[in-house]
């Protein structure tokens, strides 16, 4: 009978002291210590942090407006996450600036502004009675949006007799 031999008895092996958990696996649970100088979005030293171009100001409100006797039209913008500054330029169909303002937009805030058309506008709306003009909005962090509006001239003043 071949029996296999039975293994030496041997000692036991002392209970290991508890050691921590690899680096990797507590990196996935606890937030990054804080640092001397946070990330910066869009840092060419830190291309981890990727840069994301905020959605531009968005024009509310209705796209027919009537312009005032001084020649100033009245636009709304939608409260925006990142605030900043904007230009807000309208134009006419030839590319011409028909009025520019340059505004601040708060953080999460809607902003009411007029823009006041140039000398030959107000002529033009006088003559015809409406202008097609198309409004850019630029945000210095953010794109440009573009809006076609039609203005409309002043109301006509009633008989104040």
């Amino acid at each position: 009978d071949t029996a296999a031999p039975a293994p030496p008895p041997t000692e036991p092996t002392p209970p290991t002291p508890p050691t921590e958990p690899p680096a990797a696996a507590l990196a996935a649970h606890d937030p990054p210590p804080p640092s001397a100088v946070d990330p910066v979005p869009g840092d060419a030293a830190n291309p981890a942090v990727p840069w994301v171009r905020p959605a531009p100001a968005r024009l509310t409100g209705p796209r027919r407006l009537r312009a005032d006797r001084r020649g100033r039209v009245a636009l709304r913008l939608a409260p925006h996450s990142g605030g900043g500054r904007a230009t807000i330029t309208v134009r006419d169909g030839r590319r011409r600036a028909a009025g520019t303002r340059r505004v601040t937009l708060h953080p999460g805030r809607p902003l009411r502004l007029r823009v006041r058309l140039t000398r030959t506008f107000r002529r033009q709306l006088q003559r015809r009675g409406a202008l097609h003009l198309t409004v850019r909005v630029t945000l210095d962090t953010a794109r440009t949006a573009m809006y076609r509006i039609t203005v409309r001239a002043p109301a006509r003043r009633g008989n104040r007799a």
